[in-house]
């Protein structure tokens, strides 16, 4: 995850059960440190947030 945060461009993080069970709204927490982060479920909804970010 800090990788992703780090490296420029979109990330993708799949599979994210543990973090998601370890840590209550993780997503939004690193929203609010300024992260520019989005829980998605479908292909759509990721297609979406990558136009908004560019």
């Amino acid at each position: 995850m800090t990788a992703a945060l780090a490296a420029e461009g979109v990330t993708i993080v799949d599979d994210i059960r543990y973090i998601q069970r370890g840590y209550e709204d993780f997503h939004l927490k690193l929203q609010a440190l300024g992260a520019q982060i989005e829980l998605v479920q479908k292909e759509r909804d990721f297609q979406k947030f990558e136009m908004r970010v560019g």
